[in-house]
């Protein structure tokens, strides 16, 4: 598994292109950056299931700028997260959890140092296996007792909601915004044409300069997208994206409630309208 994982840094982090290593190679001598994978370990939840692992992924950076680290991760985790491998015949799934604490400054190695944790799961119930009890009895259990989180009915709530994974088309850069496969939000990590990267869909309060040169807002105004920039312009094509709450004419500084993911033009009209 580790060696699949390795190639996916291997082919699409072109940064730290071949240096990928075990944790026992670090030394002084090899060029920065590099990473370093290391696989914890196993757990079995239940038979059908198969077994979920954890594992890092160490960045040494030369001690330039934390931004360098910051660019390494984002691209680490656009390959990886929701990424599907397949090893010894088998399929699994790897998901994003967290770094491992702070961000510190190795003097042997004379690097800066980020670790990152992701955990692998096993997707035996997709290789075609039978098991007892059925799979679908089970994978509700296992959702139960995996995503806790739950509404008042008892349906299964994956999360809250407020980012997305999905395609890029083109180049992402994190912090601007962009419509992709029909969500609208801020990206949260940067990416290239087919990456994996994340938007921030929540329905909060945002700031942004990508506004097109002469468009005008005041507060409560509605806020328009036009495919590259904000816009008061209603358009036949542009989307209708939330309603201003200040606006800083001289250095255009847009600052808006972003709206709903679900709603068309009209129904979103509508219910901007009925707020008020």
């Amino acid at each position: 598994m580790r060696d699949e994982i390795r190639k996916l840094l291997v082919e699409k982090v072109a940064l730290v292109g071949e240096r990928v290593y075990e944790p026992y190679v670090p030394s002084l001598q090899i060029e920065k950056p590099y990473l370093v994978v290391k696989e914890g370990t196993k757990e079995v939840p239940n038979d059908w299931a198969g077994y979920t692992t954890t594992f890092e992924v160490w960045i040494f950076e030369k001690f330039e700028t934390f931004q360098n680290v910051d660019a390494l991760r984002d691209k680490i985790v656009a390959v990886l997260d929701n990424a599907k491998i397949v090893a010894g015949g088998k399929k699994y799934l790897i998901r994003y959890l967290s770094t491992v604490g702070d961000d510190f400054w190795d003097e042997e190695l004379q690097a800066l140092e980020r670790g990152l944790v992701f955990q692998v799961f096993s997707l035996g119930w997709l290789n075609g296996e039978t098991y007892a009890p059925d799979p679908v009895d089970a994978l509700k259990e296992w959702t139960k007792k995996t995503w806790t989180m739950r509404d008042e009915e008892g349906n299964a709530k994956i999360s809250d909601g407020k980012s997305v994974v999905v395609t890029a088309t083109g180049d992402v850069v994190q912090g601007n915004f962009y419509e992709i496969e029909g969500f609208f939000g801020a990206a949260m990590t940067n990416g290239k044409a087919g990456d994996k990267v994340v938007l921030n869909i929540e329905q909060a309060e945002y700031s942004t300069v990508q506004v097109v040169d002469g468009a005008t807002f005041s507060v409560g105004s509605l806020v328009y997208w036009d495919g590259t920039a904000f816009t008061n312009d209603v358009g036949t094509s542009n989307r209708l994206v939330g309603r201003c709450t200040s606006y800083d004419s001289v250095n255009k500084v847009l600052t808006f409630i972003l709206g709903p993911q679900a709603y068309g033009n009209v129904v979103f009209l509508e219910h901007l309208e009925g707020q008020e």
